[in-house]
């Protein structure tokens, strides 16, 4: 991806959902997104696995692992790997009414693998 400052305030201005594929973008060799610098903006951002053309699994955790160790991401924190992965994907999707635990809505919970939770501060 090839975003410059104007393009990635276009964006954020926009309301567009970014939906960030960091192995797919590594697997054809298109660069990193500005992950970090689009989050500043305030575009709205979510992670996908793009296919199974592009990357070897369709596993979001992992989509977030490689975000996490790419220099665009290293410093988002975990709390906003997480975001990306729930109410941002949702909300990508037009689901405002999934992605996040709210009182009322029916619960869909997964678990965070170890090294999220650790991160989170989440584990004893």
């Amino acid at each position: 991806m090839q975003l410059d400052a104007s393009d990635i305030r276009l964006l954020a201005e926009s309301g567009a959902h970014v939906c960030l594929c960091p192995r797919s973008n590594a697997a054809i060799s298109v660069g990193t997104a500005p992950a970090r610098a689009l989050a500043e903006a305030g575009a709205p951002l979510c992670l996908g696995t793009d296919s199974l053309t592009s990357n070897h699994d369709l596993d979001l955790w992992n989509e977030a692992r490689a975000l996490r160790d790419l220099p665009a991401g290293h410093d988002l924190p975990p709390a906003a790997l997480l975001r990306l992965l729930t109410v941002g994907g949702a909300a990508a999707l037009g689901r405002g009414d999934i992605g996040a635990i709210v009182p009322g809505r029916r619960a869909r919970l997964a678990l965070l693998p170890q090294d999220f939770s650790q991160a989170l501060g989440t584990t004893p």
